[in-house]
């Protein structure tokens, strides 16, 4: 990568290359999404069946692992109330075969005062990061957005204090109800990096999606504080072929222009059924296999 910002610590690029074709029909490259496990040892509340995520979350691992998936993207609240529920959940998550990418999501910060902590917890590289497949001549950059970078919960400093009132105060003049205490949005600093990011996969022929917590889009009281100013920089950005988040349990979908944004269903939901995605990128499309009662999806080129 070429004129990485003075925090380009914050990049990690993993290559992975393939090295040999895909056979015709078979996928560049197959992974899993997971969303809103959200576990923790309490009784039902209001639809969410926390101690049943675990049972859930095993089930979920086998499937993708007998799928073979090469990697899996956690986009964040693996946790519901109690940090200590961490180690819990990432015993049965790190029953994977493949590499687990982490995002975080707002619950996940319940009783961290350091964030470092979490992200060590997590195997984070920080808060925000990329990552590269590379197979033949198709590259892929899969890039992971911290929407926690600027809430009340994530133990933020000054500057974004004053970022985030700026945030609320645009979503209350624009009259929306997305300005709730349970959602965060992407801070100056992210913002300047991840043009970048995109400005040198456009350069460079590559092709890239984009992973969240809060969702971005279809508009409502789940979506990021500045959820219309990261979708305007994505979408200047042809190379950008999808978003896929978590938070919003209830799932959903909808296009910005052209840009596919998927929300996938938390897991935590329903006391039976699961929810989590198997994800095939192709030379001209992207297939979502839901699994459970999450939603499949195909995005042709």
């Amino acid at each position: 990568m070429r004129n990485l910002p003075a925090l380009g610590a914050l990049f990690l690029l993993t290559i992975i290359n393939g090295t040999t074709p895909a056979k015709a029909g078979e996928p560049l490259v197959r992974f899993g999404v997971i969303a809103d496990i959200q576990y923790c040892d309490c009784d039902p509340w209001y639809g969410r069946h926390y101690r049943a995520s675990l049972y859930k979350l095993q089930r979920c691992v086998e499937q993708l692992d007998r799928e073979d998936v090469l990697f899996t993207i956690n986009l964040g609240d693996l946790i519901d109330r109690d940090f200590a529920d961490m180690d819990t959940v990432l015993h049965y998550l790190n029953g994977l075969y493949g590499d687990i990418y982490n995002l975080t999501g707002n619950h996940d910060y319940a009783g961290v005062d350091d964030n470092t902590r979490l992200f060590g917890k997590l195997a984070m590289p920080c808060a925000y990061y990329a990552f590269e497949y590379t197979f033949i001549c198709d590259k892929w950059v899969f890039i992971l957005l911290d929407t926690n970078d600027v809430a009340t919960y994530s133990n933020m400093d000054p500057d974004k204090a004053g970022q985030l009132k700026a945030m609320r105060e645009e979503i209350e003049r624009q009259g929306r109800d997305n300005g709730q205490s349970w959602n965060g949005g992407v801070g100056r600093d992210q913002m300047k990096w991840l043009e970048i990011v995109l400005g040198n996969a456009q350069q460079d022929g590559k092709n890239v999606m984009i992973f969240t917590h809060h969702p971005l889009y279809p508009f409502n009281d789940h979506t990021a504080l500045n959820d219309k100013e990261v979708l305007d920089l994505l979408t200047r950005y042809p190379c950008v072929r999808a978003v896929m988040s978590g938070h919003n349990h209830a799932g959903g979908f909808g296009r910005y222009g052209d840009l596919p944004c998927v929300t996938v269903k938390g897991m935590v939901e329903q006391p039976d059924g699961n929810s989590f995605c198997i994800v095939d990128i192709y030379d001209d499309k992207i297939v979502i296999d839901g699994y459970g009662y999450a939603e499949s999806y195909v995005f042709e080129f």
